[in-house]
């Protein structure tokens, strides 16, 4: 089991600790915690995870509590660094919109969104340089996820999807079809990771996992043998911006076929590499509209003749 030492000798320094405990238990990674001692797991049996040594001396020059840190050392974190590592160097920023629901990146042509963290969690501050984000590169924004932060992530995927998710969306792999319209009713063996409750509607027998569940949902902490005996698992794009689409994927290998979907999920190939088969995502197709629409609070960004759906990857018909 890997071991890390994190400093509790301050008051910002505690805080960072129990900010990470929170961030990774949102993530969906099992944590044990007693008063000194985090053990941080994929599951309950898991036999191997990352120790956690609240460290009480100053002189041994701990770093503070990072939960990315904590990631990497699960050996998760890969699947941020390479999407944040695929956007190039030399593409300047123009606007940054974080607005009330969605997070919005304009650079020249390019333009991308991603879900702004929910008002209940910390993403009610602000990240914002001293200098401000004028003349950023949009690599550097692409770096903001690697972090556990919300509001970082939210920033960083973004910056992602802005690169990857452009109206000339033309390379190898990147269909006009695909995604749920290939899932042929009643939905059997369908499993869907996220409140996409209107699927209900063509395929009444699809099992909906949730966080929070409602009516039918299945509780997250139940879904084990539901994804298990899953012949398609359909996962909203809302887990790229809490980090827990690596251990999800990390215990769906036996899925045949796994879709990543909604206006978050980046159109990057390298999804692919990570567990993934497929990609629903968004391409915003009248930029200034959407800056608009941000700055002016607007929710469904995809039923607002804003954007166009595109697919990535190998869609197949059910």
């Amino acid at each position: 089991m890997c071991e890390l030492s994190f400093d509790v000798t301050t008051p910002h320094a505690i805080q960072a600790w129990h900010q990470t405990v929170h961030e990774l238990s949102a993530a969906g990674w099992y944590v044990e915690q007693g008063s000194d001692v985090l053990r941080i797991k994929a599951s309950p049996s898991d036999k191997q995870g990352v120790l956690i040594q609240a460290n009480k001396e100053v002189q041994n020059n701990a770093p503070m509590a990072d939960g990315f840190a904590v990631l990497q050392a699960l050996g998760a974190g890969q699947l941020e660094c390479d999407l944040a590592q695929s956007v190039p160097g030399g593409i300047t920023v123009d606007n940054i919109i974080i607005g009330m629901n969605w997070t919005l990146i304009r650079a020249g042509d390019l333009c991308g969104v991603a879900r702004s963290p929910d008002r209940q969690t910390e993403g009610a501050r602000s990240i914002r340089p001293v200098e401000g984000f004028a003349d950023y590169d949009l690599a550097d924004l692409a770096g903001f996820l690697k972090s556990t932060d919300p509001l970082s992530r939210s920033l960083g995927l973004a910056a992602v999807n802005t690169y990857w998710n452009r109206p000339a969306a033309n390379y190898p792999g990147v269909k006009t079809w695909g995604g749920l319209s290939t899932l042929e009713p009643p939905g059997d063996g369908v499993v869907v990771i996220g409140g996409f409750r209107d699927i209900l509607n063509r395929l009444p027998r699809a099992v909906i996992v949730e966080r929070e569940p409602v009516g039918q949902d299945i509780s997250v902490d139940n879904a084990g043998a539901v994804i298990a005996n899953a012949r398609t698992l359909v996962i909203t794009a809302q887990t790229l911006m809490n980090a827990s689409l690596a251990p999800l994927l990390a215990g769906a290998t036996q899925v045949p076929h796994r879709l990543l979907m909604g206006p978050t999920a980046p159109l990057c190939p390298l999804l692919l590499d990570h567990g993934l088969n497929e990609v629903s995502a968004l391409i915003i197709t009248d930029p200034e509209a959407a800056e608009s629409f941000v700055s002016q609070s607007g929710a469904m960004i995809m039923l607002d003749h804003l954007s166009r759906t595109v697919h990535l990857g190998h869609t197949r018909r059910h």
